[in-house]
């Protein structure tokens, strides 16, 4: 078995081919938009859209988000609390934009009732996926692999068995990537290999402030404050912001994030409701 470490140094050398190089600010607020892929059907369905047009919409919408967070939401774990809403309401909608992202990917799936097509709505996702991987819109592509691994859509074999190979291979290279073994080893290295623009899974930034808030005692026994504990939970904060000042350059089209934020916030069913459809789908 491979470590994460030797895991991380294929996948790097498969995706980026080759040796990573340092790009410089200015060249990366330099770089041209690329072309918009316009559906070409006058209603738009997930299917009648690109999966790479579908991928950059939905960084500019993540990434909008993140780029709001503001130091003081990140403190006293203000996204815990009754409040949160208005001491955190950035962090708290990246947090709904997620969930609801995650059921959006898993609703879309178990919906429909023929197989052919139920296959390649989960090879589009998959492709999706693999956009925001490469994209490096981490966050969103933690919240596709939480709908691609719920129990509803998870279970669903003969779906699975009818994906495309290469499908199949980008779902192993970026589960590997994502996989929560070691505490997210494997993606943590691969952040630190990646430069802005990029939007880091913030979940993980937001259990290492919990870990650290909680387990840390404030004062030492001397009675002094702790500040090892202070810089650690300030070394997060300035990781997190230094994600936050170089834009994706990517045109913004209205039609499709239109379409994405009404499917994502409100076309979605709960978990019990889709594990139900998922058992009339393809029963035991």
């Amino acid at each position: 078995m491979a470590s994460g470490s030797q895991q991380l140094r294929r996948l790097l050398k498969k995706k980026l081919g080759g040796d990573i190089t340092q790009e410089t600010q200015e060249e990366k607020e330099n770089q041209p938009s690329p072309v918009p892929k316009l559906p070409s059907a006058a209603s738009l369905s997930f299917l009648d859209m690109d999966p790479a047009e579908v991928a950059r919409q939905i960084c500019l919408i993540d990434q909008r988000i993140y780029r709001s967070i503001t130091l003081r939401e990140f403190l006293n774990q203000s996204w815990n609390k009754d409040q949160r809403e208005i001491t955190a309401p950035n962090i708290t909608a990246s947090i709904r934009q997620f969930n609801d992202l995650s059921e959006w990917v898993r609703t879309t799936i178990v919906r429909e009732i023929d197989r052919k097509k139920r296959i390649k709505i989960l090879d589009r996702m998959i492709q999706v996926a693999n956009k925001c991987f490469e994209f490096k819109d981490f966050n969103a592509l933690m919240s596709i692999l939480a709908g691609l691994n719920s129990t509803s859509v998870h279970r669903l074999k003969k779906t699975w068995e009818g994906i495309e190979d290469k499908s199949r291979t980008m779902y192993s290279e970026v589960s590997t990537i994502m996989a929560s073994d070691r505490n997210f080893t494997t993606y943590r290295e691969y952040l630190h290999t990646t430069n802005p623009p990029c939007v880091p899974y913030l979940g993980i930034y937001l259990t290492d402030l919990t870990f650290i808030g909680d387990g840390t005692p404030e004062r030492l026994k001397s009675g002094a404050i702790n500040f090892a504990k202070h810089k650690k939970i300030s070394g997060i904060i300035r990781e997190i912001q230094q994600y936050q000042h170089i834009p994706y350059p990517f045109k913004s089209v209205a039609s499709i994030q239109s379409q994405l934020v009404a499917d994502v916030s409100k076309n979605k069913l709960t978990e019990p409701i889709c594990f139900q459809i998922s058992l009339l789908l393809e029963p035991r």
